[in-house]
């Protein structure tokens, strides 16, 4: 038995490419550079403020590397509570700790340099 002479059709092509896209998506983290890090475990990291968004509780950072997890890029990040974010405005440089929360990242702190 073999797939000679089986035609391929909308239902089939579909289910291919759907199942593409959820192997990508799964991929992306470490294919943009991000290592797998323990929970529990936290990273210290330093850049630049993109965005903040209190009400939502997330920050984007134009970050430099994150030793032992990640390359230099902007990404936005949640943050353990909203007052974290006062006084931080866009193009502030930052220091701050983030540590793995799933497949996510959380900010458990952050202050401006000096």
């Amino acid at each position: 038995m073999g797939l000679k002479g089986y035609r391929f059709g909308r239902d089939d092509i579909l289910l291919v490419v759907t199942t593409l896209l959820v192997i990508l998506a799964i991929s992306f983290p470490y294919i943009r550079g991000v290592t797998l890090a323990e929970s529990g475990a936290s990273y210290d990291g330093l850049g630049s403020v993109a965005n903040v968004d209190v009400a939502a509780r997330k920050i984007t950072l134009k970050h430099e590397a994150i030793k032992g997890l990640m390359p230099a890029m902007t990404m936005e990040f949640r943050v353990k509570s909203a007052e974290m974010l006062d006084g931080i405005r866009k193009g502030d440089r930052v220091r701050f700790t983030i540590s793995p929360q799933g497949g996510d990242f959380l900010i458990e702190s952050i202050e401006k340099e000096q």
